[in-house]
């Protein structure tokens, strides 16, 4: 409740008399500072202020209308599993005042991640099937995509497949989920990435913009323009 406290007020009978002056009515705090933390592909921790001590919380798709909770009596905080990867959630949390259920406090959007973990390669030969348990990404751009969003739970070694290049493309490495930490590494081959840029504030190939523990070896990168 964004006005918590106790607040005053007369009230009349239907004669006009006053039957008690004045009411006493207290607001009760509700659930704030919403946090979720240590996401992976499955699932995430969510902790929260509460003057209470009993909770609810429910998930589902985006834009899903809370009624039952998934979670009864859950902790604070308290860790949802059994997601699926790269998935969008919204998340709502409820406490109980005098063992009566609040309104749910929401939505909380939680975003999945991907594991990402052991060799993996680089084939425009053949289709991206990383979310059906494969290990190849089509191309540079596909392979920086679920780099971004992804897990890393060990070291990630990808070995662009040679005589499958040469890449004309333009990707950006963003700051990915690394545990210990874990590296990734890409293996060229003697592949070529290559790119033209005509956009002179994007005169990149490869960008990187807070990544971390990312390797390149033997991967000829050719700026075309």
């Amino acid at each position: 409740d964004k006005y918590p406290g106790t607040y005053t007020l007369t009230a009349n009978d239907v004669d006009g008399s006053q039957a008690i002056n004045p009411y006493t009515i207290t607001r009760i705090s509700q659930i704030t500072n919403i946090i979720i933390s240590n996401k992976t592909n499955t699932g995430a921790t969510i902790s929260f202020t509460s003057p209470e001590t009993q909770w609810d919380l429910t998930i589902g798709a985006v834009n899903f209308v809370p009624l039952g909770a998934t979670y009864t009596n859950i902790t604070n905080p308290f860790t949802i599993s059994g997601l699926d990867p790269l998935t969008q959630y919204d998340v709502y949390i409820r406490q109980y005042t005098r063992e009566v259920a609040d309104i749910w406090v929401g939505p909380i959007r939680l975003e999945t991640f991907i594991e990402l973990s052991g060799t993996y390669t680089i084939n425009s030969a053949a289709a991206t099937d990383i979310e059906s348990s494969g290990t190849n990404f089509n191309s540079f751009t596909d392979m920086a995509y679920y780099v971004n969003r992804g897990y890393v739970s060990s070291n990630v070694t990808i070995n662009v497949v040679p005589g499958s290049g040469p890449y004309t493309e333009q990707i950006t490495f963003g700051r990915n989920l690394s545990l210990n930490p874990n590296t990734i590494t890409i293996n060229g081959n003697g592949e070529t990435l290559q790119y033209t840029s005509r956009d002179f504030y994007k005169r990149y190939i490869i960008q990187f913009l807070g990544s971390q523990y990312i390797n390149l070896e033997d991967l000829t990168i050719t700026c075309t323009g």
